[in-house]
């Protein structure tokens, strides 16, 4: 479960993986020696596989069999500085991708965010607000060599930025104690 988003300059994606019930919080994007960034949607575990592949040449013979699982593949999406963006999912095929474009289960939020003027990164922000399977952070890369505007910002499950700050939380009337260890607050 991720949202990754596309704005033609910039590639951003959510930091919230799960497993077994437990959610934490991973990278879902890499750059390579050559600033071609690489971002994912799907198992972590069958992101490493395509990301060598596509780092090897993306050779069609190469292509990684879990791919072919209909429960185990995942989307790779491949920015490539100067050439825009391509993903590929479960054929060696490269799939075009129009700008702005988003993956993912937050894709429906990420694509209304930036279709009223957002960047990648607000796109993200907006999905994971609204989205029960994206949060906890967000990567912001620009194909290319490493910039300093690169940034990678975990949050808490509600999208605070600081939850050393917030202690508490009121949503839907319940309030919900934030991870300082304290136990109690008044609002």
């Amino acid at each position: 479960m991720s949202v990754v988003a596309w704005d033609g300059m910039h590639l951003a994606a959510d930091m919230q993986a799960s497993g077994q019930g437990v959610k934490f919080c991973t990278p879902k994007m890499r750059r390579s020696a050559d600033g071609i960034v690489y971002a994912w949607t799907g198992p972590f575990a069958s992101s490493q596989p395509m990301v060598e592949w596509h780092a090897r040449g993306a050779r069609s013979d190469e292509y990684p069999e879990q791919q072919k699982s209909d429960d185990r593949w995942c989307r790779l999406i491949v920015a490539i500085p100067g050439l825009g963006i391509k993903s590929y999912e479960q054929t060696p095929a490269p799939l075009e991708q129009p700008t702005p474009w988003a993956w993912g289960s937050g894709m429906e939020f990420a694509l209304g965010a930036m279709a009223m003027g957002a960047s990648a990164k607000e796109a993200v922000v907006v999905a994971c607000r609204f989205s029960t399977d994206c949060g906890l952070g967000v990567s912001v890369c620009r194909p290319g060599p490493f910039e300093a505007e690169d940034v990678h910002e975990k949050w808490d499950d509600h999208g605070s930025e600081s939850p050393q700050l917030d202690l508490c939380a009121r949503w839907g009337g319940m309030v919900f104690l934030k991870s300082r260890g304290d136990f109690g607050c008044e609002l």
